[in-house]
């Protein structure tokens, strides 16, 4: 098979690894492991260290150093090492597909980065749309018990969170359950 060959399946394998419901570890490690199968390597590690964010290896081998080293740098600063632990030197041929499989991983690399970035803030707003949602139970609470505006209500909530020292989200989760317990008691006395 050719270089091109290569590169051309190289892509197709791990193409969908990039795409898959899994984490940055997982894409790293299942990146490893396709290189793996066809580098005829005991181990093939792969780390995308990434400035001020995530640093991801494949797991790495206990024992000797690897036979070949091998690292791309990317235009934003990440760089992605592959690295090859076998029992023999490597052929020439073995390093030409090492050299291959890791330009498809560095090219593919900054989609996952770009999908992990995506998910956490996915997870972000998740988290604050949970938040927004107790904090308006609990201003509409304020509200109905002080005859006020949602304005005046969140006021009232923001300063009872700076006075405790509390997150705002917590105080407007306990005042809420508060409220739902005291409406469930007398529903179970009756």
């Amino acid at each position: 098979m050719t270089l091109r060959q290569e590169r051309a399946r190289a892509t197709i394998e791990l193409q969908h690894v990039v795409v898959a419901p899994t984490s940055l570890q997982e894409f790293v490690q299942e990146a490893s492991d396709v290189a793996a199968c066809h580098l005829d390597a005991v181990v093939v590690v792969v780390e995308v260290r990434r400035p001020g964010g995530p640093r991801v290896t494949s797991r790495p081998p206990d024992g000797p150093e690897p036979v070949v080293n091998l690292a791309r740098a990317l235009s934003d600063g990440t760089r992605v090492d592959l690295c090859l632990y076998s029992a023999a030197t490597p052929v020439r041929r073995v390093v030409e597909l090492a050299e291959v499989y890791l330009d498809v991983i560095a090219h593919l690399v900054p989609l996952r980065l770009h999908i992990h970035d995506l998910e956490a803030v996915t997870a972000d707003l998740r988290a604050a749309a949970e938040s927004r949602s107790v904090i308006d139970q609990a201003t509409g609470v304020i509200m109905r018990q002080n005859h006020c505006t949602a304005h005046e209500a969140f006021s009232i909530l923001r300063s009872a969170s700076q006075n405790r020292n509390i997150k705002l989200r917590e105080v407007a989760a306990s005042l809420v359950e508060d409220l739902s317990a005291t409406a469930a008691a007398p529903a179970s006395q009756g």
